[in-house]
């Protein structure tokens, strides 16, 4: 059973040899923890053989955390702590004050395709991670041949070169698919600008510099062992050029996959809980409290019983976008985006509303209105990816 730290302390931040790494710390110390409590809260993570679900340990805390806020995780450190305060509660343990909260996650060893990817996708960045496992050892294990090099110039060499193909491969294995000037760019830096023959690499780049510090560029073989390291270099740099000519190929049949256009728009969902976040944070400043959203009406045309607050309207929109939506997405397919299609149509118009009473009754209301304007500007936009996924409708 995997334990995932939750102190603010990131030194304090302790997960068992194999397990997933958990979400980022707050900073600061939760109030009324007490030294009792000195290993931090903790969620704790079964990863059994019988747990079956394909998302990895870190999301399953990062998606529990969203759920029980009703949307995204508070930034502000003290918004954070609060909310931790009020949804995991301390037990006793062996006489031991102990936060937790416990939930069933997945076996990390399952190598499922991740939400978004489309089979192209998996395909790319399986072997993509496969190229990079294996450039860590040979790089690690390679030595400069003929004049010796400076070993601090060819450690932090090695380190700059494992750490960008580290951050491609992130890259190449995004949900909803790679940032693709992104990945342009880390490809460019580890064997430059558009290559078109591994045998030629950029002066510039990393695996150029490598080439050169470590005098493998028409290095004078001499022995199995010049051999074998000469060898090992230039699989690296074939195994790189092969991702990248993938890459290239992937972009093409990405435009229309569904599992990339559905993990997009699930991001956009994501960006509506915290457009509903700002609202209400801009309503505060505003001097409209919880209190006053809850009992003030919103005015619009609609028949009395179908009237909203604007902690109705609020409410509604942060259920919709982080609970109801999603749920449709992961079960319904193209089916269920058929099935947001109404909601958003009437939260879109109902936004419209709320933006008119905001102008109309509320003062120092241009941080509102701005934040306003967003949330409306994603609701438009999640409704018109929600209608190009969605089966076309039947003509009567």
């Amino acid at each position: 059973m995997a334990k995932v730290n939750l102190d603010p302390d990131p030194k304090n931040l302790s997960v068992p040899p194999g397990d997933e790494t958990p979400p980022a710390q707050p900073p600061g110390n939760a109030p009324g923890t007490g030294n009792a409590n000195a290993g931090g809260r903790v969620v704790v993570v079964p990863a059994g053989a019988g747990t079956s679900s394909t998302v990895s340990a870190e999301r399953k805390v990062d998606n529990l955390l969203r759920q029980l806020f009703r949307g995204p995780v508070p930034e502000k450190p003290a918004e954070l702590r609060e909310k931790l305060n009020q949804i995991i509660q301390p037990k006793k343990t062996d006489q031991k004050r102990v936060t937790e909260y416990e939930y069933s996650a997945t076996n990390i060893l399952n190598i499922s395709p991740i939400v978004g990817q489309s089979v192209a996708q998996t395909s790319l960045s399986g072997r993509a991670q496969a190229a990079r496992v294996d450039a860590e050892q040979r790089l690690n294990e390679l030595r400069p041949m003929g004049a010796p090099a400076d070993p601090e110039s060819i450690s932090a060499l090695r380190s700059v070169t494992l750490g960008t193909y580290k951050r491609l491969v992130k890259e190449l294995g995004e949900g909803g698919g790679p940032r693709n000037k992104r990945a342009a760019r880390l490809f460019e830096a580890l064997i430059g600008p558009d290559p078109q023959d591994p045998k030629k690499l950029h002066p510039d780049s990393l695996l150029g510099k490598i080439e050169k510090a470590f005098n493998l560029a028409g290095a004078d073989v001499k022995s199995n062992e010049d051999n074998a390291n000469l060898a090992s270099f230039r699989i690296v740099r074939d195994n790189l050029f092969t991702v990248y000519k993938s890459w290239t190929g992937f972009k093409e049949e990405q435009k229309e996959d569904f599992g990339q256009r559905s993990a997009k728009f699930s991001r956009n969902l994501g960006v509506i809980a915290a457009d509903v976040i700002d609202v209400e944070s801009a309503l505060d400043e505003a001097g409209h409290d919880a209190t006053d959203r809850g009992n003030e009406i919103i005015d619009s045309d609609e028949a009395e019983a179908e009237k909203l607050s604007i902690g109705a309207l609020l409410s509604w929109i942060r259920e919709f976008a982080s609970e109801e939506a999603p749920e449709l997405v992961d079960t319904g397919g193209t089916i269920g985006f058929g099935a947001i299609i109404p909601t958003l149509t009437e939260l879109e118009k109902f936004v419209g509303q709320l933006e008119a009473h905001v102008t109309k009754h509320v003062k120092n209301n241009e941080n509102v209105i701005t934040a306003l304007d967003s949330l409306q500007k994603h609701l438009t936009e999640g409704l018109a990816d929600a209608k190009a996924i969605a089966p076309p409708a039947k003509n009567p």
